[in-house]
């Protein structure tokens, strides 16, 4: 991605067709091509970590459940977003929730990649308002927290 991340927007960031991504990945739990699979292999793609899970890994079981490892930090839904963590979001219409990957943060706009929320904008860089960013998926949907990848 550019350094700055609004010259990226619309376009695809993620190799979808590196091993990544192959499926089944995180122990065959993720399917394609669901928003856990995809957030699933984004951390995977750029750190190479293999996010585990104790119980259900739907996506709004991420934040309770993924396990403790040195290279990820559960952060609180009240913290500004963080460069490099997925958003994990409880709700919808299914119950589901729904996880996102942050690419980038800057004062003004959050930057992420997604899959399986609208499909004509499967993978590809969008933006967010930072200030408000815990309401980016609407009032069916809340913000638990990020999963931090460092």
């Amino acid at each position: 991605m550019a350094s700055d991340p609004s010259q990226s927007l619309g376009e695809v960031l993620a190799n979808l067709s590196s091993s990544c991504y192959s499926s089944p990945n995180g122990d065959g739990r993720f399917l394609t091509p669901n928003c856990t699979w995809y957030c699933w292999g984004r951390a995977n793609e750029k750190y190479g970590i293999n996010l585990q899970f104790t119980g259900d890994a739907n996506a709004c079981d991420w934040y309770n459940h993924v396990n403790y490892d040195p290279n990820i930090a559960k952060v609180s839904s009240s913290s500004t977003p963080i460069t490099d963590s997925v958003a994990v979001f409880s709700g919808g219409s299914e119950g589901d929730g729904h996880v996102l990957y942050i690419e980038a943060v800057r004062s003004d706009f959050t930057y992420y990649t997604e899959y399986n929320f609208i499909q004509s904008e499967n993978g590809k860089l969008q933006r967010f308002d930072t200030s408000t960013f815990a309401n980016v998926k609407g009032s069916n949907f809340t913000l638990q927290g990020y999963i931090e990848i460092r």
